[in-house]
């Protein structure tokens, strides 16, 4: 009996301290950091495993993102997206195949479950990206430059707290890179998150749709324009394959077996591939039509010409997205500075401060106190003295019509009763609210 009641004893304890243990797991929120460079440079916050957070690093990596909605979206879907979108506007080509992914958690385990989600993400976007799995040789440099300096301070200073470190201190200019050095990597996370959110502080939901609409445009026409480059560049791959291979077909009827070309079949060649085709035999040509026939599968590349105008379709379009950032910003200035003159022209918490003041005082009059009109009654004609009697015009009625009498507003002595006992304006706070959106935000 008495072993059965420790048994009970034991599981109600237990069962006790079950929903405190859990509590306590559940209030610390786990963080992980992501950047991904391809120039643009863009980073991912995770909390929780959740993605929370889509933010660009560079000018290039504003212009990727605008107009893009990432809500709903699981971070590999989101590095899918972001990777397939820098190829589609020509930063991920032929030239510029590297991308350059960083991972930072506090838990190294998830810090290596999301790397490699990310990594596999990226490679699914694009054919022609090549991962690397560290951050950009500039940032490992600033880092080892700062562990020179002072390898005490820095020792465990790693290339992604230092990312995350500057674009705080790009937010905000006030904190120091000493104090925030002292944080651990979850909190620095979490306090990026919290400073990049409030950048669209003081815009309308209607606003911010409004700018989305209008960068996405730009971005689809620049897209379009790019589409069109690639699409030539496979026409013509595919019209030169064409005649390398009637060239080849003749060349072949002419000989029983493979033998090394003549000067002027050379020459015929390389007025249509250029200097591209190196060989010297039938097998050589055949072979580098073969290779052309795969690169038509994959993605074409530019040719020198076509490269140069894809980076003025990109300068263009960066162009465009300032012109629109100075017009966007031009209108709220206007719009802010309009409602802030407004405002101080009409002076409505002076106007309201008198009326309800005035509403106070009147409460505060004693019943037994005589009234102006008893005063009035009281000191008869005495108070009224008419000018000279030429100058008054005997056919004009100088009485006034009594006024009717005005009843009492119960519910705004009420209100007034409340916004005295309250110490506030409440008639001002929507006002107060609706000026206040116009002002610069700290």
């Amino acid at each position: 009996m008495k072993n059965s009641l420790k048994i009970l004893a034991i599981c109600l304890i237990m069962c006790l301290c079950v929903p405190f243990i859990s509590c306590i797991v559940e209030e610390a929120d786990e963080y992980a950091y992501v950047a991904i460079d391809i120039n643009p440079s863009v980073e991912l916050i995770i909390k929780n495993g959740k993605l929370v957070g889509v933010n660009a690093i560079n000018e290039d990596a504003s212009i990727l993102l605008s107009g893009e909605d990432f809500k709903g979206l699981t971070v590999d879907e989101a590095t899918e997206k972001i990777v397939a979108l820098a190829e589609e506007l020509g930063y991920l080509n032929e030239d510029n195949q590297e991308v350059n992914i960083t991972v930072t958690a506090d838990n190294e385990e998830i810090e290596k479950v999301i790397g490699e989600a990310v990594e596999k993400a990226t490679e699914n976007a694009s054919e022609i990206a090549c991962v690397v799995r560290e951050a950009k040789n500039e940032v490992i440099e600033e880092v080892k430059k700062l562990q020179e300096e002072n390898p005490e301070l820095y020792e465990k200073l790693t290339p992604a707290m230092h990312r995350i470190i500057t674009h705080i201190l790009a937010l905000n200019p006030d904190l120091t890179y000493e104090e925030l050095l002292e944080m651990k990597v979850s909190e620095l996370i979490e306090l990026l998150d919290s400073l990049n959110n409030k950048k669209d502080e003081g815009l309308t939901e209607e606003t911010k749709e409004e700018i989305k609409n209008h960068y996405k445009e730009l971005k689809d026409e620049a897209k379009k324009k790019i589409e069109e480059l690639y699409k030539k560049a496979r026409k013509d791959r595919e019209e030169i394959k064409a005649e390398l291979e009637a060239l080849y077909e003749e060349i072949k009827a002419t000989a029983e077996e493979n033998r090394e070309l003549t000067e002027e079949e050379l020459s015929r060649i390389k007025e249509i591939v250029g200097e591209k085709f190196e060989g010297v035999s039938i097998d050589d040509l055949n072979a580098f039509i073969e290779e052309l026939n795969k690169r038509l599968e994959e993605k074409c590349p530019l040719t020198p010409e076509q490269k140069e105008e894809r980076d003025k379709i990109k300068e263009e379009m960066k162009d465009a997205f300032k012109d629109a950032k100075e017009e966007f910003k031009n209108r709220f200035d206007e719009c802010k500075d309009y409602f802030d003159d407004w405002y101080n022209k009409h002076n409505f918490e002076d106007w309201y401060n008198k009326h309800h003041n005035k509403n106070d005082k009147n409460d505060d009059i004693d019943e037994n106190e005589p009234s102006d009109e008893e005063n009035d009654e009281v000191n008869g004609d005495e108070s009224e003295e008419l000018p000279n009697d030429e100058n008054v015009d005997e056919s004009v009625d100088n009485s006034e019509e009594p006024k009717p009498e005005e009843k009492p507003n119960n519910d705004i002595n009420k209100d007034n009763n409340n916004d005295k006992n309250n110490g506030k304006n409440n008639y001002m706070d929507p006002i107060r609210d609706f000026f206040d959106w116009f002002k610069p935000k700290k």
